[in-house]
């Protein structure tokens, strides 16, 4: 671990892990996709307890998570949300992280849960609003962290 996180206490990571947590789960709640939680609590428990890591860097989040936005969207509109395009969303999103610089994993699991959701305005409202508050919550900790 880097040294400016080594002064940033774990005990207080994994209580802003927990208050991201508490804030995804309302905003699934209120979407009425609770399902989206599990890859979005990853994301949050990266950049919290993992922070500025391989996988939790602010850049990484955001074009990982906007990709699996334009990418599913997209397939959903031209091809349906079956498995062929649930395989070739999973695919272009792995691709994606794999080689490019902006890896986040958690990104593979999200374009996977759209395809529970059905609704790509509750599944991109959502995402937009968390991944705002991920990149946000990323800088003040990044703040506090120094």
């Amino acid at each position: 671990m880097r040294k400016e996180y080594d002064a940033f206490d774990r005990r207080i990571a994994y209580a802003f892990f927990l208050l991201l947590f508490t804030i995804i789960a309302v905003i699934g709640l209120i979407f009425r996709i609770v399902l989206l939680a599990p890859p979005f609590a990853v994301s949050a428990y990266l950049i919290t307890v993992g922070h500025r890591g391989r996988f939790s860097e602010p850049d990484g989040i955001l074009v990982s998570y906007f990709a699996v936005i334009v990418i599913t969207t997209a397939f959903h509109i031209t091809i349906g949300t079956g498995p062929i395009s649930l395989y070739l969303t999973t695919i272009a999103v792995s691709a994606i992280i794999t080689f490019t610089r902006y890896s986040h994993p958690p990104a593979i699991a999200l374009a996977i849960f759209s395809y529970i959701v059905h609704s790509d305005i509750a599944f991109v409202g959502s995402s937009l609003i968390v991944v705002a508050l991920l990149v946000v919550s990323d800088f003040l900790i990044h703040r506090i962290a120094k």
